[in-house]
C-alpha cells in the first residue's frame, strides 16, 4: 500500500480554514490544488484533520484544471504561496507550516522538516503543508 492508499485525499475543512484556501487559490488560479487527508498528519488520530492543508501544483491543460494531490508545486510557485500563507492578514492562526525542508512551529520557530515515509514527501520539497490552532 502507499502512503495516499493509507491516507485517503478529503477536502473537509472547517469554515475559516476554507475561506483561507478560497483566498490563496484566488490569488494563484488554476496553480494549485489544496487538499486533507484522513489521519491529516498522522500520529494525531484525525485531530487535525479539518485544519490540516496540502497545497501541490495545479495547472491548465487543454483548458481544463489539472492539478492533484502529488503533483510537484515547484520552488518558484510554492515560494509565492508560502508568502500568502504566511502573510494572509485574515488567516486563521497558523499552529505550523512545512515548505522545502523547514517547519516553522508556534512557540518554537524554525526546525528542520520531520521524517516519514518515503512517499510522503515528508522534506516538504514538493507541496506546502500548514496546520491551524484547533
Amino acid at each position: 500500500m502507499s502512503y495516499i492508499d493509507d491516507h485517503p485525499t478529503r477536502f473537509n475543512f472547517r469554515g475559516d480554514v476554507h475561506k483561507a484556501i478560497n483566498r490563496v487559490q484566488a490569488e494563484f488560479p488554476h496553480q494549485t490544488f489544496a487538499n486533507t487527508y484522513v489521519e491529516h498528519p498522522p500520529g494525531f488520530g484525525g485531530k487535525y484533520d479539518l485544519v490540516s492543508v496540502d497545497y501541490w501544483g495545479g495547472g491548465l491543460r487543454n483548458g481544463k484544471f489539472a492539478g492533484y494531490r502529488g503533483k510537484p508545486i515547484g520552488q518558484e510557485r510554492g515560494n509565492k504561496v508560502f508568502r500568502a500563507i504566511w502573510h494572509d492578514k485574515h488567516k486563521p492562526n497558523i499552529s505550523w507550516i512545512i515548505w522545502h525542508g523547514k517547519m516553522w512551529v508556534r512557540g518554537s520557530g524554525w526546525q528542520a522538516a520531520p521524517g516519514g515515509p518515503a512517499d510522503s514527501d515528508a522534506g516538504h520539497y514538493n507541496h506546502i503543508h500548514v496546520s491551524y490552532i484547533i
